[in-house]
């Protein structure tokens, strides 16, 4: 019998298998008590629960027979608990006797069997399963939390049964892991997942959920997979490979404009989360890359999915959240084998452009302008920022950093400010690992969604490191004008990529604003992975579609260090 209580909880949980062949039960109970509450009380809690099932067992049974039935095992349902071979007293608190005192020989005595009291045993608190599982694609809980045990030692299993073995409750094993790849064998069957918790001594009660629907035929091959030819191994320690994607957030997917307009192409059961999610973990997975930079990374996607996948991979995630209601953020996972995490910064733009130094250049320039500054501090935009040293590789930092900045088409101007902060952060950065660390060589790689396209002020200010304060991106607003900023850097930088066309292309939007930027004196690119074919992209109207997770499109590149 598992006693759990979880730190500063006034309550405690109850969970038991309560066996009686005698009127065919078999029934688990699970019940909430107080801790105030004294023995006699959660006793006659306890009696009520199982007597309730018992009766009803006796009044079917005698309404079929037409007899009355006895119970001799269960005929008073006396319930004891002792401890050393004597009873507690019952004016005791539940509090002292499970939780302040001694647990080793408490006993509950139920009819004629015995239940050992363990307390705080691993307990898989919360467990959901996908609403989709297809073939070929990654299958694994939606959520799940295990307290007093350890995600890493606990034990896991997958099951599948076709329909008829299904109702006769016939299960055959198809994995021992958390995550399992449906096959093609498995199209028509319901799944079970199992999860036996543990603390690595101790094991707790075993958990089980079915899916709800059955395994399915995916969307077949997806262009991503043909990219992958190109990613097919890791690369050696003098060289990394770097990925950045805008995932999208569920959060954009729900609103009505999302589903009547810019994802009209796309059916609802493929713009789910639990669709999209399948597609860009096994895209990511197969590119092998070292880091990944992600845009529209949901919360909850972050701590549920991203965290545990990429752990499972060697791969270790910083994540930042944006500010207000959008639930959303970015995310920098990197290879723990290739790297060792020196320093991270995340900042929340609106909130340091008027306190944080760094940034006092731009902040003196705007401040008296309140349209400018209202409009600026109303926007959620985060950075991040991690200091990588790789390891094997001697005197060499690697600054890499993520954006995903601002999408209105009409405020240029906010994207230029807020690429002016990201480009001063940066060479912030670089200059204290140069402070810390004499004689070393910080490179610079610069990812996100940029919102931006080329023939605008902020690619011209990544690429060519000046802005003057002249420029027509400025003046987008005679209301909203920036006057007397010139922006500058001293990085030599590069879009991996170039300009492409696009890489967002939504029902009514087609455009590049998704750049890998990289220090060019001091990185050798040595792989694009080529973009999909216009055919593929729009071969269901636009992006997001069964085939594609998001509406844009992921970047992967290949870099070396120079030599000085």
């Amino acid at each position: 019998m598992h006693f759990r209580r979880t730190s500063g909880s006034e309550s405690f949980q109850v969970q038991f298998q309560f066996d009686h062949p005698p009127l065919n039960v078999s029934r688990e109970f699970n019940f909430s008590r107080r801790l105030s509450e004294n023995l006699d009380a959660f006793v006659d809690r306890m009696r009520n629960n199982i007597d309730k099932v018992l009766s009803k067992r006796k009044a079917r049974r005698q309404k079929k027979t037409g007899s009355p039935v006895l119970d001799e095992a269960c005929s008073d349902l006396q319930i004891v608990l002792s401890s050393q071979g004597s009873p507690v007293a019952g004016t005791l608190k539940c509090e002292d006797i499970f939780f302040n005192g001694d647990t080793s020989n408490l006993v509950f005595h139920i009819c004629d069997k015995s239940y050992t009291v363990v307390v705080n045993s691993p307990w898989v608190k919360c467990l959901s399963l996908p609403s989709v599982v297809m073939v070929g694609f990654p299958a694994y809980p939606n959520k799940i939390h295990i307290i007093f045990g350890d995600m890493k030692t606990s034990k896991y299993f997958w099951y599948a049964a076709t329909q008829e073995e299904f109702k006769k409750g016939k299960w055959r094993e198809v994995g021992t892991d958390m995550v399992y790849v449906p096959v093609e064998g498995d199209v028509g069957c319901k799944l079970k997942f199992e999860c036996i918790p543990s603390d690595g001594a101790l094991d707790g009660v075993k958990t089980e959920l079915v899916t709800k629907t059955e395994v399915q035929l995916g969307p077949g091959t997806c262009p991503f997979e043909t990219r992958h030819q190109y990613t097919k191994n890791h690369l050696d320690n003098d060289s990394f490979r770097i990925v950045s994607y805008n995932i999208l957030a569920e959060f954009y997917t729900e609103t009505e404009v999302a589903r009547n307009e810019m994802f009209s192409h796309c059916p609802v059961d493929a713009l789910s989360l639990d669709y999209r999610k399948q597609l860009y973990l096994k895209e990511l997975f197969g590119y092998n890359a070292d880091i990944i930079c992600l845009q529209e990374v949901d919360q909850k996607v972050f701590n549920f999915d991203l965290q545990y996948m990429f752990n499972k991979r060697d791969m270790n995630g910083i994540y930042s959240l944006k500010t207000g209601a959008v639930n959303e953020g970015i995310a920098i996972f990197y290879s723990t084998k290739k790297f060792r995490l020196k320093d991270s910064y995340s900042v929340v733009l609106a909130e340091e452009i008027d306190t944080n130094p760094i940034f006092s250049h731009i902040w003196e320039t705007i401040k008296d302008n309140k349209i400018v500054v209202d409009n600026f501090k109303s926007k959620p935009t985060v950075m991040l920022i991690l200091v990588l040293e790789p390891v094997g590789v001697e005197g060499e930092v690697l600054i890499v950093g993520n954006i995903h900045m601002y999408y209105s088409p009409d405020k240029e101007y906010i994207r230029l400010l807020q690429g002016g902060m990201f480009l001063s952060l940066i060479d912030h950065v670089a200059k204290n690992v140069v402070k810390s660390v004499p004689g070393i060589r910080p490179s610079v790689v610069m990812c996100g969604d940029f919102n931006s396209s080329p023939e605008c002020g902020l690619y011209a200010l990544m690429t060519t490191g000046h802005i003057p304060d002249d420029i027509g991106d400025w003046k987008c607003d005679e209301n909203e004008m920036v006057s007397g900023l010139t922006l500058r850097h001293p990085y030599s930088i590069s879009s991996a990529y170039g300009t492409p066309e696009y890489t967002n292309l939504t029902a009514n939007f087609s455009g590049c604003l998704d750049y890998i930027y990289f220090q060019n004196d001091a990185l050798l690119l040595k792989q694009v992975v080529p973009l999909p074919s216009d055919e593929e992209v729009k071969k269901h109207v636009a992006l997001p579609n069964i085939e594609f997770p998001s509406d844009h499109l992921a970047l992967v590149a290949d870099f070396g260090w120079k030599k000085c």
